[in-house]
């Protein structure tokens, strides 16, 4: 049996960026949702967590090919009190939900200390049932952002 050679490629990280918006862009995703995919995408593989970066490209992509993802959802807060929130994901792809949240969430807990905000009806975030924790660097501060399913 002969050995097989691998061969590494390395893109910058902006034309990625780049090729994976307009991908999603030409499968009708509107220009910012295009873009908070893309950086999503990237940022994962920057950080090393390659499960939920490129290979999350080809899932979305055929789920928006079937219909079984909204390429223009209609993600409107359902809900606003407080601390907390409710968004609509109306089957989007998952990450635009999700960083809708993590931002409406973020503003909350710099009024009030916390804030939570829960997306219902959205499309694939992790692949395991457990209790994601991630740290997410967003507008040059920290937060915790906790995912449950």
């Amino acid at each position: 049996m002969a050995a097989q050679t691998q061969v590494e490629t390395r893109v910058p990280a902006g034309r990625l960026e780049g090729f994976v918006r307009d991908l999603f862009r030409a499968s009708g995703v509107p220009g910012e949702d295009a873009e908070t995919i893309a950086a999503a995408v990237v940022g994962q593989e920057i950080r090393g967590l390659t499960t939920h970066g490129l290979r999350m490209v080809d899932w979305n992509l055929k789920g928006l090919a079937e219909g079984r993802i909204r390429a223009a959802p209609d993600q409107r807060t359902l809900s606003d009190h407080g601390m907390t929130a409710v968004i609509e994901g109306d089957h989007g792809v998952g990450m635009v939900g999700c960083m809708k949240a993590m931002r409406l969430a973020i503003a909350k807990a710099r009024d009030g200390g916390i804030g939570i905000a829960l997306v219902v009806r959205n499309n694939h975030t992790s692949r395991d049932r457990r209790m994601r924790v991630h740290r997410f660097p967003l507008n040059k501060e920290d937060y915790t952002e906790m995912a449950l399913r």
